[in-house]
Parts: C-alpha cells; sequence; structure tokens
C-alpha cells in the first residue's frame, strides 16, 4: 500500500511537470506527414501528429484530428513556411487531404506507402474472389 502511493505521488508529479512544459513549434520542412495516433488527451479518442519524414522528427503533436482545429493550427503558420512545403504525405482521410490543398498549395500530395498498399491489396482479393466464383472446387484453391 505505501509503495503503490508513493509511486502514485511520483506518478502524479512527473505529469505536472511535463504538463508545464512548453516547446515552441518546429518550423517545417519541404516534406511533412501527418496522421492520427490512438490515445486519450483532452478525452480525444486521437491525436494528430505532424512529422518531417526527411529528417525523422516529430514537428508536433496536436490533441485532437478535428477540421476546425487543424484548419487553425495551420493558418497559424506563416504562409511563406506553408508554401515552402513540397510535399504533404497522408493517408487517404478527405480532410487531411482538404487542407493541404488549401494550406498547402504548392505541395504535392502523396498517399503513404502503408495505404496505398492497403488498398492494392484489397482490391487484388476482391478481383480474386470474383474470379474464384467462376472455377470449379478443386481449382478454385489455385486462387
Amino acid at each position: 500500500p505505501k509503495q503503490q502511493q508513493r509511486i502514485h505521488q511520483y506518478s502524479a508529479t512527473v505529469g505536472r511537470i511535463l504538463d508545464s512544459i512548453s516547446y515552441g513549434r518546429s518550423k517545417l520542412g519541404e516534406t511533412i506527414s501527418i496522421d492520427e495516433v490512438k490515445g486519450n488527451a483532452n478525452f480525444e479518442k486521437y491525436q494528430c501528429i505532424l512529422v518531417d519524414p526527411i529528417k525523422h522528427r516529430v514537428l508536433d503533436i496536436l490533441s485532437d484530428r478535428k477540421r476546425t482545429n487543424l484548419a487553425n493550427y495551420f493558418y497559424s503558420i506563416p504562409k511563406a513556411e506553408r508554401y515552402r512545403v513540397k510535399f504533404f504525405s497522408c493517408d487517404m482521410w478527405e480532410q487531411y487531404v482538404d487542407l493541404a490543398r488549401i494550406y498547402f498549395p504548392n505541395a504535392t500530395i502523396v498517399i503513404d506507402k502503408y495505404h496505398f498498399i492497403r488498398q492494392v491489396t484489397w482490391a487484388i482479393e476482391r478481383v480474386r474472389k470474383r474470379l474464384q466464383k467462376n472455377y470449379a472446387c478443386k481449382s478454385s484453391k489455385i486462387l
């Protein structure tokens, strides 16, 4: 019991210290990636993470991925800095693509490799299943 109390006190202290730390926003590079991470910051199920995939560093983590909050965040970045971004990598979530078009008009939007491959794999699987229905039982196992 006493050890659990001590652990709880240390956890609370560490939490207060981390909550008090504030870092300035990192400048955007020529390439940025955006994705969501599952968490529970501010009772939100997903947070949004911005990454520089070239320098392998986290640029920022936002408390949610709501369109209005992302729009406000991107709007707060100086236009000249946003316009220097050449590549914007994201999944196929329409909100990310729309925001990229609005706030990063000079960037080429790139769908990340994982989501692209997943869509291709699902498409091939649908074709395989459709073709498999046309074959006799034994030869359908080949597919």
